[in-house]
């Protein structure tokens, strides 16, 4: 592998944007390679320097047997591999769990997956405040795609493929690390998440159990109000 190659590792909660971010990416940069799972499980706690186990712990068997570990382990150890994350609105995020997960929205619902969110946030909170990842809001991403490319494209000195950028426009599949950006024939609302009237979605009840578990220093650092 040369290091003339671009390479970026993606975190995020589940739900939360990282094939979207991970499509833009690949679509509109040249030379670049994109780490979903090769590194660590992308919903997880951020792995800085991978071992042999993490490495390719959580890919799929595709990723796996064509992956070559040592030149991969590699770039994590000589720091080749940039890290980006991506943050959700946690009201929209339970929303959307829970639809992808088919489950009621009960209060041990929203207590476990807030306590996740918490813990994860948290563990990405620490390296974004000391400039090893660089943060991506969602639904900034949703309204102002060019813009938020053209700040990675600065910040991490990529190449442009084409004049323009080419944004995707229909739902994403759950794509594995060799499969990054299979679609389904689906347009993505993405109003839906820009401005969100949470009520919309949610109910008083919900909102406020949201908000009694979710961590406010968290909410102040990610730059979302507190309902």
């Amino acid at each position: 592998m040369t290091c003339l190659i671009k390479y970026f590792k993606i975190y995020g909660q589940l739900r939360s944007g990282t094939n979207y971010l991970s499509t833009l990416i690949i679509n509109n940069f040249s030379e670049t390679t994109v780490f979903m799972n090769i590194g660590g499980w992308k919903h997880g706690k951020l792995i800085e320097y991978p071992n042999n186990y993490e490495l390719l712990n959580t890919v799929d068997s595709i990723t796996k047997n064509n992956c070559n570990i040592q030149e991969t382990i590699n770039l994590f150890k000589n720091n080749n591999v940039k890290f980006l994350v991506i943050v959700k609105n946690p009201y929209m995020w339970i929303h959307s769990v829970s639809i992808y997960k088919n489950k009621e929205i009960t209060r041990e619902f929203i207590i476990d997956n807030i306590s996740i969110w918490n813990e994860t946030y948290s563990n990405y909170k620490d390296y974004i405040q000391c400039g090893k990842a660089y943060l991506v809001k969602y639904e900034i991403l949703l309204e102002e795609p060019n813009e938020i490319l053209d700040k990675i494209n600065n910040k991490f000195n990529l190449t442009k493929k084409n004049p323009e950028y080419v944004l995707e426009k229909n739902i994403l599949s759950a794509n594995c690390d060799y499969n990054i950006g299979r679609t389904k024939k689906r347009v993505f609302d993405k109003n839906k998440y820009i401005s969100p009237n949470i009520t919309n979605y949610l109910s008083n009840d919900i909102i406020e159990i949201i908000s009694e578990n979710i961590d406010k220093t968290l909410m102040k650092f990610y730059d979302y109000d507190l309902l």
